[in-house]
Protein backbone atom coordinates (compact mmCIF):
# COMPACT_ATOMS: atom_id res chain seq x y z
CA UNK A 1 0.00 0.00 0.00
CA UNK A 2 1.34 3.47 -0.83
CA UNK A 3 2.14 5.69 2.10
CA UNK A 4 1.91 9.36 2.80
CA UNK A 5 5.10 11.25 3.59
CA UNK A 6 5.63 14.53 5.38
CA UNK A 7 8.84 16.21 4.24
CA UNK A 8 10.65 19.14 5.79
CA UNK A 9 11.21 22.35 3.90
CA UNK A 10 14.00 24.83 4.50
CA UNK A 11 11.98 26.29 7.38
CA UNK A 12 10.91 24.39 10.49
CA UNK A 13 7.64 26.34 10.31
CA UNK A 14 6.28 24.42 7.34
CA UNK A 15 6.40 20.86 6.02
CA UNK A 16 5.07 19.41 2.78
CA UNK A 17 2.62 16.51 2.54
CA UNK A 18 3.36 14.04 -0.28
CA UNK A 19 1.39 11.02 -1.47
CA UNK A 20 -2.23 11.99 -0.85
CA UNK A 21 -3.05 11.26 -4.49
CA UNK A 22 -2.36 7.55 -3.94
CA UNK A 23 -4.64 7.16 -0.90
CA UNK A 24 -8.24 7.35 0.14
CA UNK A 25 -8.72 10.75 1.83
CA UNK A 26 -9.46 9.34 5.30
CA UNK A 27 -6.50 6.95 5.05
CA UNK A 28 -4.28 9.90 4.06
CA UNK A 29 -5.38 11.80 7.18
CA UNK A 30 -4.85 8.73 9.38
CA UNK A 31 -1.34 8.33 7.96
CA UNK A 32 -0.68 12.04 8.48
CA UNK A 33 -1.72 11.69 12.13
CA UNK A 34 0.33 8.50 12.54
CA UNK A 35 3.32 10.37 11.16
CA UNK A 36 2.94 13.64 13.02
CA UNK A 37 1.01 12.84 16.22
CA UNK A 38 2.55 9.46 17.01
CA UNK A 39 5.99 9.55 15.41
CA UNK A 40 6.53 13.26 16.01
CA UNK A 41 8.58 15.60 13.92
CA UNK A 42 12.28 15.42 13.15
CA UNK A 43 13.90 18.47 11.62
CA UNK A 44 17.48 18.74 10.39
CA UNK A 45 19.25 21.76 11.84
CA UNK A 46 22.74 21.94 10.42
CA UNK A 47 24.45 18.66 11.23
CA UNK A 48 22.01 17.47 13.87
CA UNK A 49 18.43 16.26 13.85
CA UNK A 50 16.04 17.78 16.35
CA UNK A 51 13.02 15.74 17.44
CA UNK A 52 9.81 17.37 18.63
CA UNK A 53 6.52 15.82 19.63
CA UNK A 54 4.69 18.89 18.34
CA UNK A 55 3.24 19.29 14.88
CA UNK A 56 4.47 22.01 12.52
CA UNK A 57 2.72 25.34 12.27
CA UNK A 58 1.81 24.85 8.61
CA UNK A 59 1.66 22.08 6.00
CA UNK A 60 1.63 22.44 2.23
CA UNK A 61 -0.03 20.09 -0.21
CA UNK A 62 -0.68 20.51 -3.90
CA UNK A 63 -2.44 18.91 -6.83
CA UNK A 64 -2.32 19.05 -10.59
CA UNK A 65 -5.60 19.53 -12.37
CA UNK A 66 -6.08 18.36 -15.96
CA UNK A 67 -7.61 21.01 -18.18
CA UNK A 68 -11.35 20.46 -18.62
CA UNK A 69 -11.42 17.59 -16.09
CA UNK A 70 -14.25 19.12 -14.04
CA UNK A 71 -14.16 16.65 -11.13
CA UNK A 72 -12.59 17.04 -7.71
CA UNK A 73 -8.98 15.95 -7.50
CA UNK A 74 -7.12 14.49 -4.52
CA UNK A 75 -6.01 17.92 -3.26
CA UNK A 76 -9.53 19.30 -3.29
CA UNK A 77 -10.84 16.15 -1.58
CA UNK A 78 -8.18 16.41 1.15
CA UNK A 79 -9.00 20.12 1.64
CA UNK A 80 -12.73 19.28 1.83
CA UNK A 81 -11.97 16.60 4.44
CA UNK A 82 -10.04 19.12 6.56
CA UNK A 83 -12.89 21.64 6.31
CA UNK A 84 -15.65 19.06 6.93
CA UNK A 85 -13.92 17.80 10.08
CA UNK A 86 -12.88 21.32 11.17
CA UNK A 87 -9.21 20.31 11.50
CA UNK A 88 -7.74 23.78 11.03
CA UNK A 89 -7.62 26.65 8.59
CA UNK A 90 -6.78 26.46 4.90
CA UNK A 91 -5.49 28.96 2.41
CA UNK A 92 -5.98 27.91 -1.21
CA UNK A 93 -4.36 29.36 -4.31
CA UNK A 94 -6.16 29.70 -7.58
CA UNK A 95 -5.51 27.06 -10.22
CA UNK A 96 -2.73 28.27 -12.51
CA UNK A 97 -1.41 26.57 -15.67
CA UNK A 98 1.90 24.82 -15.18
CA UNK A 99 3.58 26.18 -18.34
CA UNK A 100 7.07 25.01 -17.32
CA UNK A 101 6.31 21.28 -17.18
CA UNK A 102 2.69 20.49 -18.06
CA UNK A 103 0.93 23.13 -20.17
CA UNK A 104 -2.20 20.96 -20.19
CA UNK A 105 -2.35 21.00 -16.37
CA UNK A 106 -3.13 23.65 -13.82
CA UNK A 107 -1.71 23.46 -10.34
CA UNK A 108 -3.18 24.40 -7.01
CA UNK A 109 -1.52 24.70 -3.60
CA UNK A 110 -3.08 24.62 -0.13
CA UNK A 111 -1.51 25.83 3.12
CA UNK A 112 -3.04 24.08 6.11
CA UNK A 113 -2.64 25.34 9.67
CA UNK A 114 -3.85 22.40 11.78
CA UNK A 115 -5.84 22.96 14.94
CA UNK A 116 -3.91 20.64 17.27
CA UNK A 117 -6.81 20.17 19.69
CA UNK A 118 -9.33 19.26 16.99
CA UNK A 119 -6.85 17.11 15.04
CA UNK A 120 -5.98 15.15 18.18
CA UNK A 121 -9.67 14.71 19.05
CA UNK A 122 -10.44 13.46 15.51
CA UNK A 123 -7.50 11.06 15.61
CA UNK A 124 -8.37 9.75 19.07
CA UNK A 125 -11.87 8.96 17.82
CA UNK A 126 -10.74 7.44 14.49
CA UNK A 127 -7.24 6.08 15.10
CA UNK A 128 -6.16 2.54 14.41
CA UNK A 129 -3.54 2.10 17.13
CA UNK A 130 -4.64 3.02 20.64
CA UNK A 131 -1.48 1.56 22.21
CA UNK A 132 0.82 3.64 20.01
CA UNK A 133 -1.27 6.78 20.54
CA UNK A 134 -1.34 6.21 24.31
CA UNK A 135 2.46 5.96 24.45
CA UNK A 136 2.83 9.04 22.23
CA UNK A 137 0.36 11.08 24.28
CA UNK A 138 2.26 10.29 27.46
CA UNK A 139 5.41 11.74 25.87
CA UNK A 140 3.57 14.75 24.47
CA UNK A 141 1.99 15.46 27.85
CA UNK A 142 5.42 15.49 29.50
CA UNK A 143 6.75 17.92 26.88
CA UNK A 144 3.70 20.16 27.20
CA UNK A 145 3.97 20.15 31.00
CA UNK A 146 7.62 21.23 30.70
CA UNK A 147 6.62 24.02 28.28
CA UNK A 148 3.89 25.18 30.67
CA UNK A 149 6.39 25.37 33.54
CA UNK A 150 8.90 27.27 31.36
CA UNK A 151 6.33 29.74 30.05
CA UNK A 152 4.82 30.26 33.51
CA UNK A 153 8.28 31.45 34.60
CA UNK A 154 8.45 33.78 31.59
CA UNK A 155 5.03 35.25 32.42
CA UNK A 156 6.10 35.76 36.04
CA UNK A 157 9.21 37.54 34.77
CA UNK A 158 7.70 39.61 31.92
CA UNK A 159 4.09 40.02 33.03
CA UNK A 160 0.57 38.97 32.07
CA UNK A 161 0.50 41.26 29.01
CA UNK A 162 3.60 39.74 27.43
CA UNK A 163 3.43 37.47 24.39
CA UNK A 164 4.57 34.68 26.71
CA UNK A 165 1.10 34.69 28.29
CA UNK A 166 -0.48 33.95 24.89
CA UNK A 167 1.99 31.12 24.31
CA UNK A 168 1.36 29.75 27.81
CA UNK A 169 -2.38 29.69 27.12
CA UNK A 170 -1.77 27.78 23.86
CA UNK A 171 0.39 25.20 25.65
CA UNK A 172 -2.24 24.82 28.38
CA UNK A 173 -4.95 24.27 25.75
CA UNK A 174 -2.85 21.62 24.00
CA UNK A 175 -2.03 19.97 27.33
CA UNK A 176 -5.72 19.80 28.25
CA UNK A 177 -6.55 18.30 24.84
CA UNK A 178 -3.79 15.69 25.15
CA UNK A 179 -4.87 14.76 28.69
CA UNK A 180 -8.49 14.47 27.55
CA UNK A 181 -7.55 12.25 24.61
CA UNK A 182 -5.39 10.06 26.86
CA UNK A 183 -8.30 9.74 29.29
CA UNK A 184 -10.63 8.68 26.46
CA UNK A 185 -8.17 6.00 25.34
CA UNK A 186 -7.79 4.59 28.86
CA UNK A 187 -11.56 4.34 29.47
Amino acid sequence: MPSLQVLNTESCTVSEIHGIKYLDTKVAMEQFCDSQLINGNTYRHGEKSIYKAAICSHYLFSAGILAGEGKKNYGEKFADFIRKNDLGTLIETEAVTNDAWHPDHAGKVWVWTPNYTKLLAWYTKNCRSNAALKKRLETVIKELEQNCVRYTKYVELYGEKSTYKTELDKYREKLTAAQKSLGELVE
